[in-house]
């Protein structure tokens, strides 16, 4: 036998599992592969995706890009023309674009 022996309606451990063989710990808590997991870096004792550090770094150079870019524009709406700062002009579409990506992102996981 493999370690373990019947014994009535149960099992009894007879010397234990096989030396070199697996811990069921090990093998439960560890159900996907490494080539199944994202691509991630230890940050402060955290794992941390690629892909978050990455939203993070264009994150923080869109907000530069906003606050360097003070002067004022104007922009023509169809009909009317409007004169804005170039800032709340870049922040409107910042936003509406991760508006717009985050429920194409939304829509796509959950079909």
């Amino acid at each position: 036998m493999d370690g373990w022996e019947r014994t009535g309606g149960g099992r009894a451990a007879v010397g234990g599992p096989k030396r070199g063989a697996p811990r069921i710990m090990g093998r439960m808590a560890d159900k996907t592969r490494s080539a199944d997991r994202p691509a991630s870096v230890t940050v402060g004792g955290r794992d941390v995706r690629f892909r978050t550090i990455a939203f993070l770094v264009l994150g923080i150079l869109a907000v530069w890009f906003i606050a360097v870019n003070t002067a004022s524009v104007s922009i023509r709406l169809w009909i009317p023309t409007v004169t804005l700062p170039l800032w709340l002009v870049l922040l409107v579409t910042l936003l509406v674009g991760a508006a717009l990506g985050g429920l194409l992102a939304r829509r796509r996981t959950k079909g």
